[in-house]
This record gives C-alpha cells, sequence and structure tokens, in this order.
C-alpha cells in the first residue's frame, strides 16, 4: 500500500512536496515507513512511482526510503 500525503504549504510553481507512506510485511508484523519530502510533479500518480525501502535487520523502526518514477 503506497500514499501519497501532499503537503498544501509548500509549492513551486506546479509541483507540490509530498510525504509518501507504505507498509511492509514481516515475519513480526506490518509496518508503516514515512518517507521525507520529494518534489512531485502534478502528473506524478502512484502507479507511476516506484518505492525501495532499506530496513535495518535489528530495528525495524530504523528505514530509509527511496522514490523514483518508472519508465513509461
Amino acid at each position: 500500500m503506497i500514499s501519497i500525503i501532499p503537503s498544501p504549504w509548500v509549492r513551486i510553481g506546479s509541483y507540490v512536496t509530498a510525504l509518501v507512506e507504505c507498509s511492509y510485511k514481516t515475519d513480526k508484523g506490518d509496518y508503516i515507513v514515512r518517507s521525507g519530502y520529494h518534489l512531485l510533479s502534478p502528473f506524478d500518480t502512484k502507479e507511476n512511482l516506484c518505492l525501495k525501502i532499506y530496513v535495518t535487520r535489528t530495528n525495524f523502526d530504523k528505514s530509509i526510503v527511496e522514490l523514483f518514477r518508472r519508465d513509461n
């Protein structure tokens, strides 16, 4: 599950800053990760974004989120 959470108070032209929130499953249960702010085009949708999550094996609360645009 990926959710895009826009931040309406920060806009640069037609671009919007937003947080990306996603959930992933592990042996110990489901976890929700929220990224830092990303600058998104008005044409960006959940379908054309790809997310990579890097998680520490010993502490699932520590994670890094990378956001990429897929090639069409």
